[in-house]
C-alpha cells in the first residue's frame, strides 16, 4: 500500500481518518457526524497532583508506516510509536457494523510513579454532551441523585446559578469541568455512552473491570477508560485506606489494554 499524509478508510456508515505521520485517527464520523475528534492515547494520571498526566501526546513520535491489514470484513490498523515516557504500539480493529477495538501494548519508560488511573484517553467534540452508564456498584441501591448509583444520565452542564446555600443537589454542582455528577469517576463501568442531542455518539462496551471519568475542556469532552484506578486527589484519610499510595509503576513495565466502542448512528438514521 502506498502511504501519502493520510490514509482514509470508509465502510457502510462510518468513516475513519488516518494521519500517516501522527499514526492515529483523526476523525471518526458516523453518518457524516463527527463523534471523534482526538485519537485514543496512553493515559497515566500521577497520584500526585503536582504532577501532569502523562505521557504528553505532543511527545508522540511514529515508528514505521502505519500498517493496514483485514482481518475478514474488519480493517485492522497497526501504529507503532513513542513518547518521552513509553515506547510501544497501538492497534485498531474497525468493522463494518460501526464497531472500533481500540488496543494498547506499551512499555513505560519514564522514573517510578505512583499512579491514580492507567488506562486511554480519547476525546469527542463538545456538543456530545450527555452521559449514560452502568456500572457495578459497591451497594444495590443508591439516592437516585447520587454521583456513584448504578446508573444514570448526566449532562455536561446544569445550567444552574450558584448559589449560598445550595437550591439543588450536590450532583448539579456546576464547574468548567462539568458538573459533579457529569466529572465523577463510574468504577467498574459495563457500559456507557456519550451522546449529542441528535442522538449520535459513542457507546463504550466494558467488562464491569475499567472505570470511567469525563470532563469538559476548551474545544472538546476528554474520556478516561482506565484499567486502574486509585481514588481522587484527595489526601484525605479514607482514600488511603481504600486505595493506598497508588499504583507504582517502575521503568520497564508492560502497560496493556484494551477499549471497545460502538458508533451510535443517531435518531435521524432510522434506528
Amino acid at each position: 500500500m502506498n502511504y501519502r499524509e493520510e490514509a482514509y478508510i470508509s465502510i457502510p456508515m462510518i468513516a475513519t481518518r488516518y494521519d500517516k505521520g501522527g499514526g492515529g485517527i483523526k476523525r471518526l464520523l458516523v453518518g457524516g457526524r463527527e463523534v471523534l475528534n482526538e485519537t485514543p492515547k496512553l493515559h497515566i494520571l500521577p497520584a500526585d497532583a503536582s504532577l501532569p498526566e502523562m505521557p504528553s501526546r505532543w511527545t508522540w513520535k511514529p515508528g514505521r508506516p502505519i500498517e493496514v491489514t483485514r482481518d475478514g470484513s474488519a480493517v485492522v490498523v497497526t501504529a507503532n510509536g513513542k513518547y518521552r515516557d513509553a515506547e510501544g504500539k497501538f492497534v485498531y480493529r474497525i468493522a463494518p457494523a460501526g464497531e472500533l477495538d481500540v488496543t494498547y501494548d506499551f512499555t513505560y519508560l519514564g522514573p517510578e510513579v505512583y499512579a491514580r488511573e492507567v488506562g486511554f484517553r480519547f476525546a469527542v467534540p463538545p456538543w456530545m454532551d450527555t452521559l449514560t452508564w452502568k456500572r457495578r456498584g459497591e451497594w444495590t441501591v443508591y439516592p437516585p441523585d447520587h454521583i456513584g448509583r448504578n446508573e444514570g444520565t448526566a449532562k455536561a452542564h446544569s445550567g444552574l446559578a450558584p448559589a449560598a446555600p445550595p437550591g439543588h443537589s450536590y450532583a448539579q454542582d456546576d464547574a468548567p469541568m462539568g458538573t459533579n455528577d457529569f466529572r465523577s469517576t463510574k468504577r467498574r463501568v459495563e457500559h456507557a455512552s456519550i451522546t449529542d442531542a441528535d442522538g449520535y455518539g459513542l457507546y463504550i462496551e466494558s467488562n464491569g473491570e475499567q472505570h470511567l471519568r469525563a470532563g469538559v475542556e476548551s474545544d472538546r469532552i476528554a474520556l478516561f477508560l482506565n484499567d486502574w484506578f486509585g481514588g481522587t486527589a484527595s489526601r484525605a484519610s479514607e482514600w488511603h485506606r481504600n486505595y493506598g499510595k497508588g499504583r507504582l509503576l517502575k521503568t520497564g513495565e508492560r502497560l496493556q489494554g484494551t477499549m471497545r466502542l460502538r458508533v451510535i448512528p443517531g435518531e435521524d438514521e432510522g434506528h
